[in-house]
């Protein structure tokens, strides 16, 4: 269909996102972006150009093909699911002029289409505002990982100039110091958090019984999720746990390397691969485990985390995210990557638990993720993120 246009009046918005639903494989980020227009999907002011991939993580079609390289309706804007050949540079500059935004909404940094093209082509347009979320990709356990083909890259795009006047987006104080160590003191960074889902309210569950344990794993399956360290804590502990584990295989050696230690464990632990869940599935399936086992090595938000919470249970993470002092909330507990023996007394506490102590818990766990909801003014927040200069 042809392109479509905003009504007058409408602020237009182009976003630049590698993902969008129905993809999901690829993670927060594209949870940050469909989140987003889904919450101001009824807000007349605005108006949503996206401009991302036709496929997901693991290359699948997420639209029908006669779809794709065509502009489709929103409740409050286009979408426009791209293929080859419409996933160069080219194409990039076609997009932002037939548009017309007010803002272009940068989502990442390492992608060649989505970030690299757009700050490129935007240097011609200096009138138009560039907003960029890192989504956590400045965090230095993010930078460890090809560290020099990254430190390259952002070399290259700091030295042509494509950082100047950008306003940065950093959803919690960790990444506001990341940026800032990234591009310097005197750059423009807003702290607005990402939209998550609603929390669902509780509802009778199966009884928490003492001396049980059932623990999940629900995320990306990468090194910077950190599923190893999870399965050599287990190793280190001497009751019956079971541990299922879920996620796409994004890193299909590391998962090798994860198989081979899970089958040196000990009878005692359980552990099980459940493949894939999709969004809509996520906060269901954690209602069938006590607890999260999620020790990432650094998180901007943590979907995850988030939705688990929002079920009404406990989460044992590291302290490399922004959900911190768990354990007084009666939500969690975020612990020092460096004492692995912290992670296992939290799961013996767990594994005490009658169901009286574990209910108090949920109701910790449930009244953070209301409460994280409740503090926000994401309308505003994301207005002045977009259009105050």
């Amino acid at each position: 269909m042809p392109l479509p246009a905003a009504l007058p009046g409408q602020r237009v918005v182009l976003v630049m996102a590698e993902f969008f639903a129905p993809a999901w494989k690829a993670g927060g980020t594209t949870a940050a972006i469909t989140n987003l227009q889904r919450y101001f999907a009824s807000d007349d002011s605005l108006f949503f150009y996206i401009f991302c991939k036709a496929r997901d993580m693991d290359n699948r079609l997420v639209i029908p093909k006669d779809k794709v390289n065509s502009w489709l309706p929103l409740p409050n804007g286009a979408i426009f699911y791209a293929e080859p050949p419409c996933l160069t540079a080219t194409m990039v500059r076609t997009i932002i002029e037939q548009t017309c935004p007010e803002v272009v909404y940068i989502n990442g940094l390492f992608s060649k289409v989505f970030a690299l093209h757009p700050l490129m082509a935007l240097r011609l347009h200096p009138r138009i505002k560039r907003v960029l979320a890192s989504h956590g990709m400045l965090h230095e356990s993010a930078l460890q990982i090809k560290p020099w083909k990254k430190k390259l890259y952002l070399g290259f795009l700091q030295r042509l100039g494509c950082f100047t006047g950008v306003q940065w987006q950093a959803t919690d104080e960790q990444e506001f110091k990341d940026v800032k160590r990234f591009a310097g003191r005197d750059a423009q960074v807003k702290l607005v958090p990402n939209i998550p889902k609603t929390p669902q309210f509780l509802a009778a569950d199966a009884a928490k019984k003492p001396q049980s344990l059932k623990l999940v794993f629900l995320s990306l399956i990468s090194e910077k999720k950190n599923l190893l360290y999870a399965l050599e804590c287990l190793q280190q502990w001497s009751k019956p746990v079971q541990f299922d584990i879920y996620g796409p295989l994004k890193n299909a050696m590391y998962w090798k390397e994860c198989e081979a230690f899970i089958a040196t464990l000990p009878a005692h632990i359980q552990v099980n691969y459940g493949g894939e869940v999709s969004p809509v599935a996520v906060q269901q399936t954690f209602r069938q485990y006590d607890a999260l086992l999620l020790p990432t090595t650094g998180e901007n938000f943590g979907y995850a985390i988030f939705e688990c919470l929002s079920v009404g249970r406990p989460v044992v993470i590291s302290d490399q995210t922004p959900w911190r002092q768990l354990t007084e909330k009666k939500a969690g507990f975020d612990l020092p990557l460096e004492e692995p023996q912290t992670f296992i007394d939290a799961l013996e506490h767990l594994w005490q638990m009658d169901e009286h102590h574990f209910d108090e818990w949920r109701q910790g766990a449930f009244a953070l993720a209301t409460g994280y909801l409740a503090q926000h003014d994401y309308s505003a927040a994301y207005k002045q993120l977009f259009f105050n200069h």
